[in-house]
């Protein structure tokens, strides 16, 4: 949305770059429109004791998932080939009916660098890419997903994101 400020020049408001809180870490943010889909991590010292999926804007969030040992919830991840050349990860969690995925294409032809689709089974109800910005944050962070292009090895530093192999339908939304 463009205004005018109290000195008349134009002014472009833009999503902010994260929905996280002040003591978490950005693993994973992208602005989708007005919208922002961030992935955030909150640590005590080395090991992080939770991950929180938000979306929507500072004045309301629309879906939120959070993953902790109290309440037994678990992020899923994946790094799996889309194109010759070009690898996705994907970070996602199971809500009802819905499969909501995180992804990051890098490599290769990537149709899209990063994105956010949902599933109800195996129909794409949702396949948005990133609005990429000056601030956004679309990879996730070294913290949490750790990956090695030449070795093609990846993992998780938490439990709390268990890596899973499972058919996410890259063809359909990559």
């Amino acid at each position: 949305m463009n205004g005018l400020t109290k000195n008349g020049l134009a002014e472009t408001t833009q999503p902010p770059a994260s929905l996280c809180q002040a003591d978490e870490e950005v693993v994973f943010s992208c602005a989708l429109g007005s919208d922002v889909v961030s992935l955030c991590a909150r640590s005590d010292r080395d090991s992080i004791r939770q991950l929180s999926y938000r979306e929507g804007n500072p004045k309301m969030i629309r879906t939120l998932y959070v993953a902790d040992q109290a309440n037994g919830h678990r992020f899923k991840a994946n790094v799996a080939p889309a194109s010759p050349g070009a690898l996705v990860k994907q970070v996602w969690f199971d809500q009802g009916p819905l499969r909501i995925l995180l992804t990051e294409c890098i490599g290769g032809d990537c149709r899209r660098s990063a994105g956010l689709a949902v599933f109800r089974g195996t129909r794409v109800v949702r396949n948005s890419g990133c609005a990429r910005t000056d601030s956004d944050l679309a990879w996730f962070s070294r913290k949490v997903l750790k990956f090695d292009p030449v070795a093609k090895a990846y993992g998780s530093t938490s439990d709390l994101l268990q890596m899973e192999e499972a058919d996410n339908m890259l063809e359909t939304i990559y």
